[in-house]
């Protein structure tokens, strides 16, 4: 399979008039950080963050660890364990990091400070 993108990409495609935007950056050999100010069409219950949305973000910088760096790859498995509700119209943080190099891929956690 071929993974090409189209500028549609729902986290980070500029062409997609619904998506996210979010604008990724690389920090450092291992790391990826990008900045999200939910809007309450992102929310889930009144003014918290929709699980959803925070997930994808998260799964964005993940990839986009890898992808500036020239490493085509797309998500095998996903664990999220929330530890405190985002808010909406608040600036938050995402980060990620290439953990290991594993037989059967590469480990990279994120997180929201």
């Amino acid at each position: 399979m071929e993974l090409r993108d189209d500028g549609m990409c729902f986290a980070c495609g500029k062409n997609n008039p619904l998506g996210l935007h979010l604008e990724v950056r690389l920090d450092g050999e291992r790391d990826a950080v990008t900045e999200f100010t939910p809007e309450k069409r992102h929310q889930g219950y009144k003014d918290i963050v929709h699980g959803g949305i925070l997930v994808t973000v998260l799964d964005e910088v993940i990839a986009h660890t890898l992808y500036q760096r020239g490493i085509m790859a797309m998500t095998g498995k996903l664990e999220v364990r929330y530890h405190r509700p985002a808010l909406v119209g608040v600036p938050g943080e995402a980060a990620a990091i290439v953990a290991a190099a594993e037989r059967s891929g590469l480990l990279v956690a994120a997180l929201r400070p």
